[in-house]
């Protein structure tokens, strides 16, 4: 269990001033020192056990960094940083031990684990801070570069398939255009260049979407009128469709929310999009919000397409991953993957229920407040 999280937000950026530090000592004095350090600059979230910081690591809010203590009362510090780094989900985060005053001795042990730094007494506060920033921003960069290293050759085979198609549409009805009467163009031709050029503006409004959220530092956390913004994303997606009805119930819904509202515009926009795509027939499009028994906002997305097959659920949510069933229907296989990393970034997360000719269910579980 999470024992303190300082936190310090600029209203006026709309962001937390920084990054996540988690501490794990047991020693409040030094605790409480470390704390009043960090805390005008970061979030600061404080532990003082080996099983309390486990424990955080189960949520989606990662630290930046952690400085963890060479001995605490239930593990030796060293043991919990051999089990960090080799853990997929943590082993990139800079481990800086809080050392004895003799930790030369262990230094070696500990570089050997893969720790970045070590942290002797007494703590200067401007050598503290200049070290931490160093490593968040060594962090950051090596995070960029492995993401665009591992994806370069997926995206590209993907943005040349996507990419093509409406390209060739757009050529072929110019060239007839240009076989027909110049003074009287066929409204059919410019009708079909409309709509080629309007989906190759979407799939780079999801690419740009994409690299947001991979290169921003923080999201803009400012409070989120929710009844405005829902009414103006389905009335904005209904105008895109004439074949099917969007409606919206807003039972529970509370006024506001902490949240980054461009990006929750876009989740919501992708979602019912989606929801579009696995309905090729038109029908009734559900946006449904309430509460669940711990005060969190739910929001359900019902349609009545197609559906979606069981071996595929645990699947939509990947970046590129697009089903069988609507292969034949232009997209990127982008617009779950950026829903689930929106609302995992306000602290949620997102579940698909689905019966093949049935219909899809995508509900998604918020926090109100951060």
């Amino acid at each position: 269990m999470v024992d303190k999280i300082f936190g310090k937000v600029d209203m006026e950026q709309g962001k937390y001033t920084d990054a996540i530090v988690l501490i794990v000592d047991d020693e409040p004095a030094k605790n409480d020192l470390l704390t009043s350090i960090l805390r005008p600059h970061y979030r600061v979230v404080s532990v003082q056990s080996g099983v309390a910081a486990m424990q955080h690591f189960g949520s989606y809010c990662l630290p930046d960094v952690i400085l963890l203590k060479e001995r605490l009362p239930d593990t030796n510090g060293y043991e919990l940083c051999r089990t960090l780094k080799n853990n997929e989900k943590t082993g990139h985060i800079p481990v800086i031990f809080l050392a004895d005053a003799s930790f030369e001795e262990n230094a070696t042990e500990g570089f050997k684990l893969g720790c970045a730094d070590y942290f002797g007494q007494p703590y200067i506060p401007a050598i503290v801070l200049a070290r931490i920033k160093s490593h968040i921003e060594m962090k950051r960069r090596d995070g960029l570069l492995a993401y665009y290293t591992n994806n370069h050759a997926l995206f590209m085979r993907m943005l040349t398939h996507e990419v093509r198609t409406p390209l060739a549409i757009i050529d072929s009805n110019c060239q007839l255009l240009a076989l027909g009467e110049k003074k009287c163009p066929q409204p059919e031709y410019l009708g079909q260049i409309r709509a080629a050029t309007t989906r190759l503006a979407e799939l780079f409004e999801r690419c740009l979407t994409q690299d947001q959220l991979v290169t921003m530092d923080q999201p803009r956390w400012l409070p989120v009128d929710l009844p405005t913004l829902l009414a103006t994303v389905v009335l904005e997606m209904q105008r895109r469709t004439d074949d099917h009805l969007l409606t919206i119930q807003t039972e529970g819904l509370p006024t506001q929310m902490i949240g980054d509202a461009s990006l929750l515009q876009v989740m919501l926009a992708n979602l019912l999009e989606n929801a579009m795509h696995y309905s090729p027939d038109g029908g009734c499009i559900e946006l449904v919000t309430k509460s669940d028994d711990e005060g969190n906002l739910v929001i359900e997305v019902r349609d009545e397409g197609i559906g979606i097959a069981e071996a595929d659920l645990d699947r939509v949510f990947e970046r590129y991953y697009r089903t069988y069933q609507v292969n034949d229907v232009m997209g990127a296989g982008l617009g779950l993957y950026i829903v689930r990393n929106i609302v995992r970034l306000h602290g949620g997360d997102i579940l698909c229920k689905s019966t093949l000719g049935e219909g899809s269910t995508f509900r998604l579980t918020l926090r109100p407040s951060l």
